[in-house]
């Protein structure tokens, strides 16, 4: 089991860096209005602020797809989390730096079980002297994530009763994400517009990474998914003038007048 150190933000920086190493570019601060469809019903561009930016391919989120064009979705499961912050480690041994548990039904008094993840300050997730630990559990939409994981909370945690035995909160944070999906009568949906998966309960990113995959192998059918970068002194950029960024002017070279030459003109 590999943990990212910092935390998972640095899994979509590292995407984002082999994509720019590839030539990818980065539109930041703008919000696409609507999707541009040809008479074929096939995926042409997208509206921006009043500008037409051209695609071959969409890929999007399906909260995304159906801001955007109206159509409908369904929640398929709703997913509990809470995070703690507390004053020591779950274990009684501080040597590991991350500890996984997995909570039984009959603890948790949940529908399915509880995974709890512990990182210490070894994985540079939080200060020293602390541990930040991770509830996740599957629960139904009309229970919050409080609801659902109060219970595995007293079991672990020092909430307020003053248990020496056990770690003190000093912040914790419960919410609910559900995951979606489009519905299936929603056929006019463009074959070259993706729609990726929701986060899911589990601790790992496998589910992520396959659907990558296929949504990779679905635009890429013969390339290499996920081919190791190259060496930054590799890269050879093309030099040309549509290269530059719009309204980028050149700066004329300016020659240092030589103190030689100043003599001279005296």
């Amino acid at each position: 089991f590999l943990w990212p150190l910092y935390g998972t933000a640095e899994l979509p920086q590292a995407f984002c860096r082999m994509c720019a190493v590839f030539g990818g570019i980065y539109v930041l601060k703008k919000r696409v209005t609507r999707l541009i469809v040809d008479s074929e019903n096939k995926f042409q561009g997208v509206v921006s602020d009043g500008k037409r930016l051209n695609g071959k391919w969409l890929i999007a989120n399906p909260s995304y797809i159906c801001a955007i064009e109206g159509m409908g979705v369904e929640t398929t499961k709703s997913v509990s989390r809470g995070i703690f912050i507390t004053d020591r480690s779950i274990r009684s041994s501080d040597e590991e730096k991350v500890t996984l548990l997995t909570i039984p039904p009959s603890v948790s008094e949940t529908p399915s079980i509880v995974r709890a993840l512990e990182l210490g300050p070894p994985n540079f997730a939080c200060p020293k002297k602390s541990h930040v630990v991770h509830l996740t559990s599957t629960s139904s939409e009309s229970q919050s994530a409080k609801e659902t994981l109060r219970r595995t909370a007293d079991f672990l945690f020092d909430v307020g009763a003053g248990n020496a035995e056990k770690p003190r909160v000093f912040w914790r944070l419960y919410f609910s994400q559900t995951e979606m999906r489009l519905r299936d009568e929603v056929g006019s949906l463009p074959v070259n517009v993706l729609a990726t998966s929701e986060p899911d309960g589990d601790l790992g990113f496998q589910q992520a990474l396959t659907k990558a995959r296929s949504l990779f192998d679905a635009i890429c059918p013969e390339e290499d998914f996920l081919p190791a970068p190259p060496d930054p002194d590799d890269v050879v950029y093309e030099q040309e003038e549509s290269r530059n960024n719009p309204g980028e002017e050149k700066e004329e070279e300016k020659v240092p007048v030589q103190e030689e030459n100043r003599s001279e003109e005296r």
